[in-house]
């Protein structure tokens, strides 16, 4: 009976190992996750010859210290300016923590407190823009170009309403969408090229440092 009795920790200690062995697959999955993306790449046609993908590289150490996803919500939020948001300009929120930069998130304007995003529930969709001051940080941009312009873009946008999102959606093709990929390729085919990075995709950091934007309104710890 005694040794039942000491055998119990023993089973704990062999169950333990079995449950720290089952968070093990998160780094499968993020494998997973890439080679999806590559496929996807794949299927768009994608060239692969002389490639180097900077975003990939800053991903790669961002997981190394530990930063994974659009990173952790502090909960102070921001007081961005959004009275002097017109349609057609870039909202971007961020989180500290990241993957992959300061900013997590991107939208256009559309008008009447509305912006298009890419979001994982719901594809490409209109949300309300004082979402952008649960982040902590955030930015208005206007593209540097005439008011037609900025209006044709969002027109675009809204076309793609319903979409397919993914968030590794690079930037060749039209099957899936992500929050920058929508905003990017709207004013690329207004002879606009926001991507500062030339990258697989685009970050919403890229838009940021893009010198075809200025920056109308920013708050929080940039």
């Amino acid at each position: 009976m005694l040794k039942g009795v000491q055998a119990i920790p023993s089973l704990n200690k062999t169950y333990n190992k079995r449950k720290e062995r089952r968070h093990d697959p998160l780094w499968l999955l993020l494998l997973l996750d890439l080679i999806l993306a590559l496929f996807i790449m794949g299927i768009n046609g994608y060239n692969w010859q002389n490639t180097s993908s900077r975003v990939m590289g800053q991903a790669i150490k961002a997981l190394g210290q530990g930063h994974l996803g659009s990173g952790i919500p502090s909960g102070r939020g921001n007081q961005l300016d959004l009275s002097v948001i017109q349609p057609g300009d870039i909202l971007l929120g961020g989180y500290d923590g990241a993957t992959y930069g300061k900013f997590t998130h991107a939208a256009i304007y559309e008008g009447e407190g509305v912006a298009w995003q890419g979001w994982l529930s719901s594809g490409v969709s209109r949300v309300r823009i004082e979402r952008f001051r649960h982040y902590d940080r955030a930015c208005i941009l206007r593209v540097i170009t005439n008011s037609e312009n900025r209006q044709q873009a969002v027109e675009m946008v809204a076309d793609w309403d319903g979409q397919l999102f993914y968030p590794l959606a690079f930037k060749p093709g039209d099957r899936v969408w992500n929050c920058t990929k929508i905003i990017w390729e709207a004013y690329r085919r207004l002879g606009l090229e926001l991507d500062s990075g030339h990258d697989l995709w685009i970050t919403p950091d890229n838009l940021y440092r893009s010198p075809l934007v200025s920056v109308i309104s920013q708050d929080g710890d940039l």
